[in-house]
């Protein structure tokens, strides 16, 4: 194998050459995870993977849920497909926490603090979406620190 199969080799296992995929979940679940911690960055490392796809059809995926933007591998952010986002968590939350786990301490944040503050988040997003800073504005009113 010369250099130049090598490159068309890597391009088309980064689906970025004569790609397989039409369907941004599957594409997504296909790596396992899509990271850059630029939000901007990792929609357009989508997009460049499927011919034709817009940006709207990525928020589209978002707003529906068939991937989310989450810390699953390490404290750097990824697109992950919903249905992986159980199993992955399985096998790298402890060490997610791990990482954390000083800052946490500097911060106040302990299991307390969390249990409340995911209650607290999961009945807010059960039947809207709401940004960061409302969240954070509920948080606060709620007596977590933000």
């Amino acid at each position: 194998m010369d250099f130049t199969d090598i490159s068309h080799q890597r391009l088309q296992n980064q689906q970025l050459f004569e790609p397989d995929f039409k369907d941004i979940e599957k594409l997504v679940s296909h790596f396992g995870a899509i990271q850059s911690q630029d939000y901007a960055m990792a929609k357009c490392a989508i997009g460049a993977r499927i011919p034709g796809i817009l940006d709207a059809d990525v928020d589209a995926a978002i707003d529906s849920g068939k991937i989310v933007r989450t810390h699953v591998l390490r404290p750097t952010w990824h697109f992950v497909a919903a249905e992986d986002i159980h199993w992955m968590l399985e096998l790298t939350a402890k060490n997610i926490r791990r990482q954390f786990a000083s800052n946490d301490k500097k911060l106040g944040l302990d299991e307390t603090v969390y249990k409340k503050s995911f209650k607290l988040i999961e009945k807010a997003l059960r039947d809207e979406h709401l940004t960061r800073p409302e969240l954070m504005e509920i948080l606060e009113f709620s007596g977590i620190n933000t």
